[in-house]
């Protein structure tokens, strides 16, 4: 493995675009907001936690206090995204 030094920083600084603090912000995670019925709306902000709301314009509530239905639907959701045929319920 390669040693990191300042100098192979800036070696990569030459050739790589240097991106500003809210820039990184903006690609370091988000909270995925998704609606009632398990539908991803979005990302939004810089946590890494998971979202209930209407909209992403919507304060919403934390994943950890939906109701078991809901949280089947997003679940699903995530799942169906990853590949993962069948439903949250299914596996239980």
């Amino acid at each position: 493995m390669k040693k990191l030094t300042k100098k192979n920083l800036d070696e990569l600084a030459s050739s790589m675009p240097v991106i500003s603090k809210s820039e990184q912000k903006s690609y370091n995670g988000g909270s995925f907001v998704y609606d009632q019925s398990g539908v991803l709306l979005g990302e939004c902000g810089t946590g890494n936690d998971i979202i209930i709301a209407s909209s992403l314009f919507d304060a919403g509530y934390v994943f950890s206090t939906a109701s078991p239905d809901v949280v089947s639907r997003v679940m699903t959701t995530i799942g169906n995204d990853m590949g993962i045929v069948g439903g949250y319920r299914d596996n239980l």
